[in-house]
Order: structure tokens, then C-alpha cells, then sequence
């Protein structure tokens, strides 16, 4: 579900569905925040993310995606997303 949800990010990305420079964030472990955040982001043409921490794959996405997003929304929360994860990712997309 991690790898699936950047690869329809990069496939509708690339296709210019998604447009928008917001990117979301939400647990891979429970569905309704990204369920129910989906429609909200799809409005501002923003994708949604699956992942509980940066490391490995997801890394390496968020440094491949540099300049593609300015901001992050983290959904659900910090019960959901944790601050280090949410800090992870911004610094991932930060850096060139």
C-alpha cells in the first residue's frame, strides 16, 4: 500500500492529474484520514501519501520529488503521522 500510493502519485503526476503543490500525509495502518482527506486534496489536484516513517523507499520518493511539492498537510494528526515523520519528509523535499 506504501509503494502503491507513490506510484499512482508519479503515474497521475506525470499524466498531469495532479497538479498542485500540497502534499498529504496519512498512516498506511488505518483508512479514514486518507479516506476522508482524499476528497479534500483531489479539490486542490494534491496527492496523498501512505507512511508511518521516512526510511528506505519513501526516502528516496520524497528526494526524487524535490520542487514538485511546497507543502505538506499531515492528516490525522500526530497519533496518526508523528512530528519526526512529519519533519523527515519536509526535510526530504527540501533538499536537492
Amino acid at each position: 500500500r506504501y509503494t502503491t500510493s507513490r506510484a499512482i502519485a508519479d503515474w497521475a503526476w506525470n499524466e498531469g492529474v495532479l497538479t498542485g503543490d500540497g502534499l498529504g500525509l496519512a498512516t498506511g495502518r488505518s483508512f479514514p484520514d486518507a479516506l476522508a482527506a482524499g476528497v479534500h486534496l483531489s479539490v486542490s489536484r494534491s496527492p496523498v501519501i501512505l507512511m508511518d516513517e521516512v526510511t528506505g523507499d519513501a526516502k528516496a520518493w520524497l528526494d526524487s520529488s524535490h520542487g514538485r511539492f511546497g507543502r505538506i498537510i499531515v492528516l490525522g494528526g500526530v497519533v496518526a503521522v508523528s512530528h519526526e515523520t512529519e519533519f523527515d519528509a519536509k526535510a526530504a523535499l527540501r533538499t536537492p
